[in-house]
């Protein structure tokens, strides 16, 4: 502590300008530090002479250590922020919104079948139809669920950082104070988060093409187009299917080709082949509904989670009420139940192979979206005693009986759609935009009443879950950005995101968008969160220590953590993870989109995504052992893997009892002059302009 900063006490300047503390750097000896001095937690001493605020703070003190009271402390210390949730229900459903994504209705009724994003596993019930639900539940019990619980426990933990705009909130780059040579965690998750939200918003285009389509008299992929197509006039068929729409009709003739297969290749959006020779242009109708997606995203989050938590209302319940009339309407129609039956029947002779468990881990990962950091951004925002274990538990039973719901509705729709045909529910099953821009369109286009009202409330469904999501993954980005630039303004911050996010949506909506959708899909997000959510559950289990980390969340909940955490936490979590990316590097093969290869530049090009967004690893991991205390190169490496001194809580009330429950419990995971500097910093008392 030698040559550090003092900031004595100009009681000129601080008259004039209304301040506690008015800073005059000096150079001091650690000697004549005394009680009279309070430091931040950039290493600046305050002189302290204020006695009115030592009185303040010994009753801020006082009042929190009667249990109930601290929430109220926190509350009042928190409301200049104004970035906490109004309400423990915002949060709820803001969670469940996010992790309830297109995911669970078009995803996970076919992974229970057949692993349909990945062209090696094309089998019908290679994953061993209801069989699945087997490895799935055991997946969420040992890894989904204890995943979703320590990142929403050490967002909310951390939840505040101290700057020189006052108290702010930190998001997935901050929070790895924890474990400073692991704070490359959050700005790769950040790369990953782009990249989905990118192509996310890109599928929600094509659900607003489908959504204004559908209010067309009669729907435009329907057989009835083609049928009467002597009496509709040729203007009408030209702006339903196509720029030459009997030829449509002709080919579907020819083919026998599902009108609704044929317009959405012909009509919504048009493919490439292969992208040998490039992936074309974006189509223009297609940019204007990702436009429109964007602007609605913007106006969600404009200002923060005080306008997203009102947003998540409406996102999280509305899918729910559209997925439950649409399972009423489908149990009343001819085959449901076969389609049903078809979603459910068990194939108990896979049980045990590896590719199913790989599939029941990689789906109930990527439906909770742990790994990325979100759930870690939208704890932050949270009281420090709200009840977090009651909401992972809450949230992880409705993400599954959310897919469950879905694949019931989705195969009940199909499996009238197969008796209208004539054929095996198998022929008509499709997954990802298959299942819905082809199939389930055109089992509404053959519903006798009302097609129209269906289609849109399942298009509106759609779009409503994408926007769940896309709200929340936005959200984190704008936290990252101003983590680093605090003086930003919100609103600014999120529209250049929005700008960034569209300008890269376009390359999704070109004739060779798909592509690189699962190229970007594939090296962009799916392998990168593999990395981050071991390298996450080790930092936390390993390096700063499952023990510890159960103390904080005692002394954050009140309640002892149950051994069952503790062990999945442990030992569970990390050999699975490291399991699930072995294997991964096993089975990989060449990359192909629908059965067609990619070109060698374009896997080279996607490997260079993957390598830029690990870099952030190595770097900053240099960066912390280069900032970090100690005399040698091996005294820094050490201290970074401990804690650093703005880590926890940061409502001074709340930091001391923690500081003493550390060292009366004499944990080392805390450096000692950590804590002595700590424990002086926690009597400064935040004031309502910021300043200490």
């Amino acid at each position: 502590l030698k040559n550090k900063r003092l900031a004595m006490a100009d009681d000129d300047n601080r008259n004039d300008l209304n301040l506690k503390y008015y800073p005059k750097i000096v150079n001091i000896e650690l000697g004549i530090i005394n009680t009279g001095y309070s430091v931040d937690e950039n290493d600046v001493y305050y002189y302290k002479d204020d006695k009115e605020a030592e009185v303040k703070r010994n009753e801020e003190l006082e009042k929190s250590q009667n249990g109930s009271q601290n929430e109220k402390s926190n509350a009042a210390d928190e409301k200049d922020t104004k970035q906490t949730w109004d309400n423990q229900l915002e949060f709820l459903l803001s969670c469940i919104a996010m992790s309830v994504g297109l995911g669970n209705v078009w995803r996970f009724p076919f992974t229970v079948l057949f692993n349909h994003f990945n062209p090696k596993f094309r089998i019908a019930f290679e994953n061993g139809g209801g069989a699945f639900l087997v490895p799935y539940i055991v997946s969420l019990v040992i890894v989904g669920r204890p995943m979703y619980y320590l990142e929403m426990c050490i967002g909310q933990f951390s939840r505040l950082v101290f700057n020189k705009r006052g108290f702010q909130h930190r998001g997935p780059v901050k929070v790895w104070e924890v474990v400073p040579f692991f704070r490359g965690i959050g700005y790769t998750s950040m790369i990953a988060v782009l990249c989905t939200v990118s192509f996310y918003c890109s599928i929600m285009a094509v659900t607003v093409y489908y959504f204004f389509a559908s209010f067309l008299t009669p729907l435009p992929w329907s057989e009835t187009i083609c049928e009467n197509n002597s009496t509709i006039p040729n203007s009408t068929l030209v702006s339903l299917l196509s720029e030459n729409g009997p030829d449509v009709c002709e080919l579907h003739e020819q083919s026998n080709t599902s009108i609704s297969e044929l317009y959405y290749f012909h009509k919504v959006f048009p493919q490439l082949e292969d992208i040998n020779n490039g992936i074309g242009v974006p189509h223009w109708k297609l940019a204007l509904c990702l436009l429109l997606a964007w602007v609605i995203i913007y106006l969600c989050i404009v200002k923060g989670i005080q306008s997203a938590g009102k947003v998540a209302y409406f996102t999280a319940i509305f899918p729910y009420v559209v997925l439950i009339c649409l399972l009423i309407r489908g149990l009343t129609l001819p085959g449901s139940l076969n389609g049903i039956y078809y979603f459910i029947r068990p194939q108990w002779d896979k049980i045990l192979s590896p590719k199913v468990w790989f599939a029941a881990v990689s789906q109930c990962f990527f439906s909770l979206t742990v790994g990325f950091g979100t759930i870690t951004f939208l704890s932050s925002h949270n009281k420090f005693r709200h009840n977090v274990y009651r909401d992972a538990i809450i949230i992880s039973i409705t993400d599954t009986l959310t897919s469950l719901l879905a694949g019931c509705t989705i195969f009940s729709i199909l499996g009238y759609l197969a008796d209208s045909m004539g054929v095996e529910v198998s022929e008509v099953t499709k997954g990802g935009p298959g299942l819905a821009f082809i199939a389930f369109p055109d089992a509404l286009a053959k519903l006798t009443w009302f097609p129209q009202g269906f289609a849109v409330i399942f298009f509106l469904m759609l779009f409503v879950l994408g926007i769940g999501s896309a709200v929340s993954l936005t959200g984190q980005l704008i936290t990252i950005i101003r983590e680093q630039y605090p003086s930003w303004k919100e609103w600014r911050v999120g529209l250049v995101m929005c700008l960034i996010g569209f300008c890269t949506g376009m390359v999704f909506i070109t004739p060779g968008g798909q592509f690189i959708l699962t190229l970007v899909n594939h090296n962009g997000a799916d392998f990168i969160i593999y990395i981050t959510a071991m390298l996450e559950i080790i930092a936390v289990s390993w390096v700063y220590g499952v023990n510890n980390f159960c103390k904080d969340l005692k002394f954050m909940l009140g309640r002892e953590t149950e051994l069952y955490w503790k062990v999945c936490w442990a030992f569970i979590m990390p050999v699975f993870l490291l399991s699930l990316l072995v294997y991964y590097f096993v089975q990989y093969d060449w990359l192909t989109h629908e059965g067609v290869q990619f070109p060698t530049s374009a896997v080279v090009c996607g490997w260079i995504l993957s390598g830029i967004s690990l870099s952030c690893l190595p770097f900053c991991a240099i960066h912390a052992v280069s900032n970090s205390p100690g005399e040698t190169w091996m005294e820094k490496l050490k201290a970074s893997f401990k804690p650093s001194s703005s880590w926890g809580p940061k409502i001074p009330a709340e930091r001391e009892l923690w500081l003493k429950m550390k060292e009366e419990d004499d944990v080392d995971c805390l450096d000692k002059k950590q804590v002595d500097r700590m424990s002086i910093a926690s009597t400064v008392t935040p004031k309502s302009d910021g300043v200490p």
